[in-house]
């Protein structure tokens, strides 16, 4: 189940089928660099805006992580660069 998600978030073959598609269908088989997916809609939802409010936790997660990988990214390189390899043969 993915939920609901916007234009644009999903590959697109696998977007213009299920934007296709009514709410009940299924289609066929859709091949995507990811493999085969049969999709079926069992809902529709307005797209709409959301408050800073309602997104301040998403923001904070997605910023967090961003920093995270950053943080980890740097830590390889050090120990890249400072690595000592020694080949014996």
């Amino acid at each position: 189940n993915l939920g609901f998600f916007p234009r644009g978030r999903m590959v697109k073959p696998f977007e213009e089928a299920a934007f296709a598609l009514e709410v009940g269908e299924i289609s066929g088989i859709v091949k995507t660099d990811f493999g085969y997916h049969i999709i079926m809609v069992t809902d529709r939802q307005e797209a709409g805006t959301i408050s800073l409010e309602e997104s301040r936790d998403n923001i904070r997660d997605t910023l967090l992580h961003q920093k995270q990988m950053e943080t980890l990214r740097n830590y390889l390189i050090e120990l890249r660069e400072n690595a000592v390899v020694e080949i014996l043969l």
